[in-house]
């Protein structure tokens, strides 16, 4: 009788030293899982570039309304984007590095205004992935052939002549 309590009280331990190991490997296991994951996101961090987005109004100066049938294309780094239209006078261009200088180039494609170069640098990044800077309105001047013919140029230097 002794000998069975013997081998039952072996059998025991043995169990409770397996259910052991086996809790140890187990939780080796998930905190391995738990770096890699815990790995992954510092890998994801430093793989997300902050961007900028630049958005805005582009305006006719001596009407105010918004242009139309224009593009508006962004120069950084000597390297000129692609165009973006303008929509009902707005603007957005995405994914523009952030704290970088850049050169804002605001063309007609009906020759309606002179095209106009806006220098500026884009804001320093958070902690969120993409920023949004409005650069509010632009404004752009028409051009001379575009111009209503009561307020030509030789017209308004007459009005300004004889206010003073």
């Amino acid at each position: 009788m002794l000998h069975i309590f013997k081998a039952g009280l072996v059998s025991l331990i043995l169990s409770l030293a397996t259910c052991v190991y086996a809790e140890d490997i187990g939780q080796v296991k998930a905190s391995s899982e738990q770096n890699k994951i815990q790995q992954g996101q510092r890998d994801q961090k430093k793989e997300v570039k902050k961007s900028v987005s630049l958005v805005g109004v582009v305006a006719n100066l001596s009407t105010g309304k918004s242009v139309v049938n224009s593009t508006v294309k962004i120069k950084i780094d000597g390297v000129f984007g692609d165009p973006v239209a303008i929509t009902s006078g707005a603007f957005q261009i995405d994914n523009i590095s952030a704290d970088a200088d850049y050169e804002l180039v605001i063309h007609s494609s009906t020759n309606a205004f002179v095209d106009k170069t806006f220098f500026g640098k884009t804001r320093a990044s958070n902690s969120l992935p993409e920023v949004y800077q409005d650069l509010g309105v632009l404004a752009v001047a028409a051009n001379a052939k575009y111009l209503n013919t009561d307020l030509s140029l030789s017209s308004e230097s007459q009005l300004l002549a004889s206010s003073h």
